[in-house]
């Protein structure tokens, strides 16, 4: 019951959703409020237009994306969900762990150098396509200290059709429009599989496109 409850409230907070950037903040933060999870964060992947956006929660300090964002750039081809993200296809509620069946990503350069270092050791993931072709990404991040897992999954599944649904009419209302540029209000955006975040720091576009990495 304490669980429902719980979902409840980020189910009515999302349904408040002003827009699809308000949306992702809410959803972001609903989450790291249900669930006893390191951060979560939802990201819109534009495979076409070859960007990558996202609101996480919490955020992440500043200087993380300088710090780790061009090691996610070199690497993004590794993570196992990558052919997901670009696919344009329904995924999930799906998990990877590096203490179960993925144990052979914790020898990839992608975990050493940006799973790793933040104490991520398995990612819960749902992605849905839009309806202007690009993929919604919403993740869980679970670290030793936040070991989240089946019940996360299992209740991230419950609710995934109601948390697309919410996007499709957030997205209508607001005429289907992607979310504004990066820097258009001051601020850079920069995600991928869920990690990167909103930074205070000020980035140029093209210094970003980890579509030059998939493995060919």
């Amino acid at each position: 019951a304490q669980d429902y409850a719980a979902i409840l409230d980020v189910l009515e907070s999302v349904a408040g959703s002003h827009d699809t950037r308000d949306y992702a903040a809410r959803v972001s933060a609903g989450l790291y409020r249900l669930f006893p999870c390191q951060g979560a964060s939802c990201t819109e992947i534009d495979v076409a237009g070859r960007r990558v956006v996202s609101e996480p929660a919490p955020p992440f300090p500043s200087g993380w994306i300088a710090q780790y964002g061009p090691a996610f750039e070199k690497f993004a081809w590794q993570h196992p969900l990558f052919g997901g993200f670009i696919s344009g296809e329904r995924v999930g509620p799906t998990t990877w762990d590096v203490d179960g069946a993925e144990r052979a990503f914790a020898r990839t350069e992608l975990y050493r150098s940006f799973y790793e270092p933040n104490g991520v050791r398995r990612q819960t993931v749902l992605i849905f396509p839009t309806s202007h072709g690009t993929s919604m990404v919403i993740s869980i991040d679970c670290a030793a200290t936040h070991p989240c897992g089946h019940r996360e999954a299992a209740m991230l599944s419950t609710i995934a059709p109601l948390l697309e649904t919410s996007y499709r009419l957030v997205s209508r209302a607001e005429g289907n429009l992607v979310w504004p540029p990066a820097d258009a209000d001051g601020s850079t955006m920069r995600a991928a599989a869920g990690m990167i975040s909103t930074s205070d720091e000020e980035t140029d576009d093209e210094d970003y496109d980890p579509y030059n990495h998939v493995k060919k």
